[in-house]
């Protein structure tokens, strides 16, 4: 709960941090395109899942991750944050693995038209 009521109070800033990014070219380097759909209309996608098998989806659009954060294992710190570029995500990142919660990743996403209508996400 401490946790969260953190990331709300900072909400607002967070916002305001990820808008100047969006004009930093090292926030573009840090981010990944996602499932672009090239086709006039909806795509089909098929993924495999992690129990086997595959499910299929249709979309449109694409999405963008942008990544602030990321977990990694044996490197010193265990994650490694983007300060040049989200300064305030990151200290606020820090305050909370303080608070002893395991942040695994922080990232944005962020999704483009014409629609932008992206199926329900399944977790493995």
């Amino acid at each position: 709960q401490q946790a969260k009521d953190v990331v709300e109070r900072n909400w607002g800033r967070f916002r305001l941090e990820f808008q100047r990014a969006l004009v930093d070219l090292d926030a573009w380097r840090q981010s990944a395109s996602l499932h672009p759909c090239t086709d006039k209309g909806l795509c089909w996608e098929n993924r495999k899942l992690s129990s086997g098998g595959v499910a299929g989806r249709w979309h449109d659009g694409a999405w963008r991750h942008f990544y602030i954060l990321q977990k990694q294992e044996k490197v010193t710190p265990s994650f490694q944050c983007s300060r040049s570029v989200y300064p305030h995500i990151c200290r606020v990142m820090v305050r909370i693995v303080q608070m002893g919660l395991d942040v695994m990743r922080a990232q944005v996403s962020t999704a483009e038209g014409p629609i932008s209508f992206i199926g329900a996400h399944r977790s493995s």
